[in-house]
């Protein structure tokens, strides 16, 4: 006559079965946060190499634009262009998608983070990416009310802008107001590897537009 299982080593098997299933649903648990962490982490850097690509691609095609200075000689220009480490200004030209197509402003300006906001220490530092259309060039630079998109990327590190001129000598501001930078970089305040780098077109002189 075969023997059945007590009650006793059943509640055994039953706890060593739980046990189990348990150990087994962390290990599936954490394997899933793990995946997804990996997901958001590529995406981030996905949106970030996007939108550095978009920044770039723009200051490569940058509208060497220029306006009567505001004080000086009348046949004295200033070229449309302000840099300095935490913000970076410019014009270009949009081709009409998903927008109309115009002259529009770009108005880069990174932030340490963005903790004031949040109120919280580990905030992410921040690119916020301003778009107005341009129609009046003296408006430039200036805050008159008008409409403008505008993006947060958030940054692995706190980040500033450099820029060099044609002799390649770098500088964290970009005060010539007759000429723009040959490059504009983004790099962190540690680190001397850029993470975008941007070689503007070299405006046309008077001459070679003469001879066109």
């Amino acid at each position: 006559m075969k023997r059945g299982f007590s009650l006793v080593e059943m509640m055994i098997a039953l706890a060593l079965t739980a046990v189990a299933i348990a150990i087994m649903s962390e290990g599936v648990r954490r394997a899933i946060d793990f995946e997804q962490s990996l997901t958001h982490v590529r995406q981030e850097r996905e949106l970030q190499t996007a939108t550095l690509e978009a920044v770039r691609t723009r200051l490569e095609h940058l509208v060497a634009a220029t306006r009567p200075a505001s004080a000086g000689e009348e046949d004295s220009t200033e070229t449309l262009f302000d840099g300095g480490p935490d913000r970076l200004v410019f014009v270009a030209a949009d081709p009409g998608y998903p927008s109309i197509a115009g002259l529009y402003e770009y108005r880069l300006i990174l932030s340490a983070n963005a903790a004031s906001e949040t109120d919280s220490a580990d905030a992410a530092p921040l690119l916020t990416i301003f778009r107005r259309r341009l129609v009046d060039l003296a408006t430039f630079n200036t805050d008159r009310g008008e409409p403008a998109q505008s993006w947060q990327l958030p940054l692995p590190r706190e980040m500033e802008f450099r820029f060099a001129g044609r002799s390649g000598d770098e500088s964290d501001t970009w005060s010539d107001s007759s000429n723009y930078p040959a490059f504009v970089m983004l790099l962190a305040e540690d680190n001397d590897f850029a993470s975008m780098t941007a070689v503007l077109p070299r405006p046309r002189s008077r001459r070679e537009e003469a001879e066109e």
